[in-house]
């Protein structure tokens, strides 16, 4: 089994879309966590986003911190699930001005 990322161009204060893709689209159990360069993607409240699966898929929409400067950011997903092994992916997420 497989995991794929996908992070949509946007700028600091916007909001994108994260998305990881199991390559078994039967899986409906666990979830994703997402990291920004090392730091895990948490909510308005400082909750950190756990994204539960369906058919393999799962999408967040976050908002970037205004404090984000344009660049490239690295996006990992890890797939964390009873039954199954950890799989990281990682993506190249840019920041633009």
């Amino acid at each position: 089994m497989t995991l794929t990322t996908t992070a949509t161009p946007a700028t600091p204060g916007q909001t994108t879309t994260l998305t990881a893709t199991l390559s078994d689209n039967t899986i409906n159990t666990g979830k994703i966590v997402f990291k920004i360069n090392g730091k895990t993607v948490k909510d308005a409240n400082g909750k950190v986003i756990y994204a539960k699966i369906t058919n393999g898929t799962v999408s967040v929409d976050y908002t970037l911190p205004e404090t984000y400067k344009a660049g490239n950011y690295t996006v990992t997903a890890t797939f964390i699930a009873p039954c199954y092994d950890r799989i990281e992916a990682s993506e190249t997420l840019t920041l633009i001005a």
